[in-house]
């Protein structure tokens, strides 16, 4: 490896042509770069600083750099002016003092550029904003904000001078009482499948933009479901994970979460198939004819093809050829253990299997009695002729005594069910106690202890071996309990539960039972118990609209039933003379006032009639109308018509009424008809306001059109302002307490007036 460094530019333009005359030349590459004050070159391990061509050979390469040179760029002669309140961004810089300052930048060609700024600074931050928000929010000034309003701050913060506007309205949220219910394994809630007794919460937005909080609680579970399944398919059925191909009686227990669930299925397999080329053609030789698929055959060596239907619905194609017939058919040999019923087939459809019922009798007990064990075989035939054939039953059956011999350990006493003893079915007459250890073939009157299948009436003779563990009797400390209302005790074994609500003295047992280890013990409990009392203070109320219940402070809008506990002026459990709880139960029913919106011309030119209408979306309300001061209604319907004589002004006060029963909820709202007979003769600006008195919702209409609403208390504080822009606005006064308010009301066209209301809670 050599290095050559050459001055003349000119001998590497050339060189690539020497080498291209030679066959063994190095492969020339050639390297263009630019840098900024120096480059660093890793073949060479040299750092350049000035314009350069540099050649170097590396086995069958040779590399050619040409270096180009970039000077640095300070350029301060374009300023740049920035500006702000307490402070101004540059290129990601946040800069606070006002001066003069240098930013470096980078130019294409990679060096620095200086570019020179001047920041002024005003020294004066400020916001107007608008905002909507849940329960509260805190302010740019740092102040918790919990109710709506309309508030201005001026704060300094950090050196900055800062003046904030903001108009503020809070919502709240809400949260429902507690859900409690019990269930079976698991409950189903909201999209959650609950398995513990745990508090659960969905949260919802309320049309206020709000969380909206529902919980629920599962206080009880049943960990064991039993299910009765049937099922029927064709050729397979696949379940558990399991593929059964036979029918029969399937058992499956599966426990998730504790909670135990046995299915028991009844299971119908039945084969199927359609496809000719998977049909084994069977040969049979038929007697006389033969019947298949429902049609009558009486040929030889053709193959038939029918479809059937199983019990379950399934197809299956079924092929079959007749290659004989005999006179004698369907010869056949039966074997049973005390048997005494077969089918024999019927005498009017030979072709199938079913029919009439033959009786065998067991010859040593032809009345199912007798406990004696039998070894007779006994022998039947039956014959009959149809369509010329002559068709044969023939069966064997065995008479036979089953025997079985048991061990079974217990506790004091061991009970026994012989189920189906002489035919009975779980008769509780035959239960056997015994209470000694020992081996018995017969119960304590000398009985046999034998039982008998229902139907085929065979018995079994049982031989059992009784092992009797005596319990060791314990006495445990007495317990002193004293509660209130009602005291629980709990056994594990046996699960019991006791509930004490009055004074008690009681003795629970718990039994201890480990037949395997052979340990039987009681443990006698002595409770004495003293009951103490809640009380109970119970309200019912029936009100419109809204309910403040003052126990918990909280405003409730609908139906409830609510209990709360008690607190005294410090906070803690208000006790009664006993010394348990008093608990306050609300039993609230809320009915909606009707929300009425009055339509039509209230504002007249001279010799017009005032045509009044009130739409209410609810159901069976009833309609007042009052012209003036009249305590008569003038119209019981939905409209009204308004004749004003002259340049009069009329009043009109609309009642608008909802009965729930016995019980009323009353809207009133008030219209003033006008004559427009010239701008000195009327109020330049007409509002309608509506319901007055009001609980929460207040509506105002103008034809001016409403630009701005002040609300003012009653010693001159603003404590609303809200913004409009239409004939018509809204008003939620639920941040209002009870009282008297003046409404200062801007119209669109510079107009102002003043109107009173009351707010009622």
């Amino acid at each position: 490896m050599k290095k050559v460094v050459l001055s003349l530019l000119l001998a590497f333009v050339c060189l690539p042509m020497a080498f291209a005359q030679v066959d063994d030349a190095p492969v020339f590459q050639r390297i263009n770069k630019t840098a900024c004050g120096s480059y660093y070159w890793s073949l060479t391990n040299e750092t350049y600083t000035t314009d350069t061509a540099v050649f170097y050979v590396q086995g069958d390469t040779a590399y050619g750099l040409f270096l180009t040179m970039a000077e640095p760029t300070y350029d301060t002669l374009d300023t740049v002016f920035l500006s702000g309140n307490c402070g101004a961004m540059f290129r990601d810089s946040l800069f606070t003092i006002a001066g003069t300052y240098d930013a470096v930048m980078v130019t294409a060609s990679g060096c620095d550029s200086v570019i020179r700024l001047s920041v002024t600074l005003t020294g004066v931050d400020s916001t107007d904003q608008t905002l909507t928000v849940c329960d509260s929010m805190l302010a740019p000034w740092g102040q918790m904000l919990y109710a709506s309003g309309n508030f201005v701050k001026d704060t300094v913060i950090n050196g900055c001078n800062r003046h904030d506007i903001l108009n503020l309205t809070v919502n709240s949220s809400y949260s429902a009482p507690l859900e409690e219910v019990t269930a079976h394994c698991s409950y189903s809630w909201q999209g959650l499948n609950i398995t513990d007794t745990l508090v659960h919460e969905k949260k919802f937005r309320t049309a206020g933009g709000c969380d909206s909080t529902i919980s629920i609680r599962v206080t009880n579970f049943d960990n064991h479901i039993v299910n009765y399944d049937t099922a029927a398919a064709c050729d397979q059925y696949v379940i558990w994970g399991n593929t059964y191909t036979t029918s029969g009686d399937q058992v499956h227990h599966d426990t998730v979460n504790n909670c135990v669930t046995t299915t028991n299925l009844n299971l119908t397999i039945s084969s199927s198939y359609l496809d000719t080329t998977a049909v084994v053609v069977e040969d049979v030789v038929a007697g006389c004819f033969y019947k298949f698929a429902g049609q009558t055959y009486t040929d030889t060596n053709t193959v038939h093809y029918g479809t059937l239907t199983t019990a379950n619905g399934c197809d299956s194609l079924a092929a079959i050829r007749i290659t004989g017939y005999t006179s004698n058919e369907y010869d056949s040999t039966y074997r049973e253990f005390c048997g005494y019923r077969y089918n024999w087939g019927s005498s009017t459809n030979p072709g199938e299997n079913f029919g009439w019922v033959r009786y065998i009798s067991n010859p040593s007990d032809p009345d199912g009695t007798s406990l004696a064990t039998s070894t007779d075989i006994v022998t039947a035939d039956t014959t009959y002729t149809a369509s010329g054939c002559t068709y044969h039953r023939h069966i064997e059956l065995l008479f036979v005594h089953d025997y079985d011999t048991s061990s079974i350990t217990g506790c004091d006493s061991i009970r026994k069910s012989y189920v189906s003893r002489n035919g009975g079915a779980n008769d509780p007459n035959y239960w056997v106690e015994f209470r000694q250890s020992g081996l018995y073939t017969a119960d304590t009157n000398g009985e046999e202890l034998y039982s008998r299948h229902f139907s085929t009436k065979c018995v079994t003779h049982h031989a059992l071996n009784v092992n009797i563990i005596v319990p060791e009797q314990h006495v445990a400390d007495t317990m002193v309990i004293d509660e209130c209302d009602s005291y629980s005790f709990n056994l594990v074994r046996p699960s019991n539960s006791y509930t004490f609500t009055s004074d008690t003295i009681a003795s629970p047992i718990y039994k201890y039972r480990n037949l395997n280890s052979g340990k039987c013990y009681d443990t006698i409990v002595p409770l004495n118990i003293t009951i103490r009392y809640t009380t109970y203070i119970d309200t019912t109320v029936t009100i419109c609209d809204e309910f403040t219940w003052e126990v918990n402070g909280q405003t409730y809008t609908n139906n409830t039933v609510l209990r709360e506990t008690l607190l005294d002026e410090n906070g803690d459990h208000l006790l009664n003379s006993q010394g348990c709880d008093s608990i306050g139960r609300l039993n609230l029913t809320i009915h909606k006032s009707p929300e009425v919106t009055i339509e039509g011309n209230w504002i007249l030119e001279p010799g017009q009639t005032a045509n009044l209408s009130a739409n209410c979306t609810m159901s069976g309300v009833t309609y007042a109308w009052y012209i003036g001061t009249s305590t008569s209604p003038a119209s019981t319907t939905s409209s009204l018509v308004v004749e004003p004589q002259g340049n009069e002004n009329v009043d009109v006060h609309l009642a608008t009424t909802k009965a729930y029963g016995q019980h009323k909820c009353i809207t009133d709202n008030w219209i003033t008809v006008t004559t427009n007979v010239g701008i000195d003769d009327i109020e330049a600006m007409m509002v309608n306001i509506y319901p007055n008195p009001t609980s929460r919702i207040l509506n105002l209409q103008s034809a001016e059109g409403i630009a701005e609403v002040v609300i003012y208390n009653t010693i001159g504080q603003q404590v609303m302002l809200r913004q409009g822009n239409g004939e018509r606005m809204q008003l939620d006064l639920a941040d209002l307490a009870t009282g008297t308010y003046t409404l200062r009301i801007s119209g669109l066209n510079g107009e102002q007036i003043t109107r009173k209301i009351n707010v009622i809670k």
